[in-house]
C-alpha cells in the first residue's frame, strides 16, 4: 500500500511538473511573438503570398483571409486555374475555376490542418489542456491531437519562435505528412509573423512561399 501511494503521489507531481512546462513554453512564446495584447489585436488579417508550386512547375499566388480561431479562406491563383478552400463553424468548401464543392473526408481534415497551423500562441495557450509536451535537443514540441488529426508545433528552444508545424491525418492505417517549415520572420504590427514558408506532404517539398504583402482585417460584431 505504501508502495502504491508513493507511486501516485510521484505520478501528480510529474503530471504538475508537466503541465507548468507546457504553460512556460506557451508563455514565453507569447513574449516572443509580441505579447498578450498585441496578439489579441491581430486576430483577423490577410494575406498574399508568392507561391513556387515545385512539385507542378508552377508560379502563384495564395491570398488567405484569416479570422483565428476558426475561419479561413485560402484563395489560389495560377496561369490556368483559381482554387478556393474556406473552412469556417459551420462550413467546409472548396471552388474549383467557380465550381463549388463540399469538402468532406481527408480534403476536410486537410483544411482543418491548414488553419490549425496558423495557430497564434494565444489561441495555443487557450487549448493548454489539450495539449502535450515532447522534449527534443533543440525543440520544445507542442502536441496538438483532434478529430482523428495530429498537429505538433516546433518551438526553438532558444527563440520561442515556431519553426516547423506538422501535420498528420490518419486515414484507416495510414497517415499523411504535411509540413511547413519557417525560415525568415518580421514584425507586422509588433506582431512577429513568418514570412518564408517551404511545405512538404510525406517528405516531398511541394511548395516554396514568400510573403508579399499583409494587412489588419476589422471585425464588424
Amino acid at each position: 500500500m505504501k508502495n502504491l501511494k508513493y507511486i501516485l503521489l510521484c505520478a501528480l507531481l510529474t503530471s504538475s511538473m508537466y503541465a507548468s512546462s507546457i504553460d512556460e513554453v506557451i508563455n514565453n512564446m507569447v513574449k516572443t511573438y509580441g505579447g498578450e495584447e498585441n496578439l489579441k489585436n491581430l486576430t483577423a488579417y490577410k494575406q498574399t503570398w508568392k507561391i513556387n508550386a515545385i512539385a507542378q512547375g508552377l508560379q502563384g499566388i495564395d491570398e488567405r483571409e484569416v479570422i483565428l480561431p476558426n475561419q479561413l479562406k485560402t484563395t489560389l491563383t495560377y496561369e490556368d486555374k483559381i482554387e478556393s478552400r474556406v473552412i469556417t463553424p459551420t462550413q467546409r468548401y472548396k471552388t474549383f475555376n467557380g465550381k463549388k464543392e463540399e469538402a468532406s473526408g481527408m480534403n476536410a481534415q486537410a483544411m482543418q490542418l491548414q488553419l490549425k497551423r496558423l495557430y497564434s500562441p494565444l489561441v495555443l495557450k487557450s487549448l493548454t489542456s489539450k495539449l502535450q509536451l515532447e522534449d527534443y535537443q533543440n525543440y520544445h514540441a507542442l502536441v496538438l491531437k483532434q478529430d482523428n488529426t495530429k498537429v505538433v508545433y516546433f518551438v526553438d528552444k532558444k527563440s520561442f519562435l515556431i519553426m516547423q508545424v506538422t501535420g498528420i491525418i490518419y486515414i484507416q492505417k495510414e497517415k499523411i505528412v504535411f509540413k511547413t517549415s519557417y525560415t525568415q520572420f518580421k514584425k507586422f504590427e509588433e506582431i512577429v509573423i513568418p514570412t518564408k514558408e517551404y511545405k512538404s506532404t510525406n517528405n516531398i517539398q511541394t511548395a516554396v512561399l514568400t510573403l508579399d504583402k499583409m494587412e489588419s482585417m476589422i471585425i464588424i460584431k
